[in-house]
């Protein structure tokens, strides 16, 4: 939990993170002003696939290095599994005098088990952009080409998106070791 103003009209926020979710609470309006899903970790690895009989022959080098945990979960079954990240940036990125937040997302899927490299493969990057507008932020009809050209103007990477760095016990201050995984395989993670 932290607490501030978060939207740089003067009142503080209180910002929870609620499992894999970030709410911003306005205290100046009483109601939530914002919400995102920050992790989406569907992906169980292979060997725990065999372990749990959905993959009967060890040798099939045509399943997926990590399996989906949901199906897994719900219907005993398996299928490619997916990664999700989210990154926050908060800055006046469209000179209007009010803070706004831009979202940069991360969709990786599993590679096969025959696939010489280990771990995911990036299918999508999404940039998306929300205005503060009676007090709420809501979704804004920009385009990911301008939202890239304020954070590369800005200087923004992933790495400087938030969260970033890990608030657990015993990593504290450490790169957020999921958000910023060599098995993702994204130059953008590592950079």
């Amino acid at each position: 939990m932290r607490y501030g103003d978060m939207t740089g009209d003067g009142a503080p926020e209180i910002v929870l993170f609620l499992g894999d979710s970030m709410v911003i609470f306005s205290t100046k309006v009483h109601k939530v002003i914002f919400s995102t899903l920050l992790d989406l970790d569907d992906a169980m690895p292979w060997q725990d696939q065999i372990d749990a009989g959905l993959i009967l022959d060890p040798n099939d080098k045509a399943s997926p290095q990590y399996g989906s945990k949901v199906l897994y979960e719900n219907v005993n079954s398996t299928s490619v599994g997916y990664r999700g990240y989210a990154k926050i940036y908060l800055d006046d990125f469209n000179n209007d005098t009010k803070r706004d937040i831009v979202m940069w997302r991360k969709f990786y899927q599993s590679r096969l088990k025959n696939d010489a490299t280990s771990g995911f493969e990036k299918v999508r990057d999404t940039w998306v952009h929300y205005s503060l507008d009676g007090g709420e932020y809501k979704l804004q009809a920009t385009d990911s080409t301008t939202i890239k050209n304020w954070l590369k103007t800005s200087k923004l990477t992933w790495q400087k998106g938030f969260p970033s760095t890990s608030e657990c016990a015993g990593q504290k201050g450490q790169l957020i070791p999921e958000m910023h995984n060599v098995l993702l395989n994204d130059p953008d993670v590592l950079q």
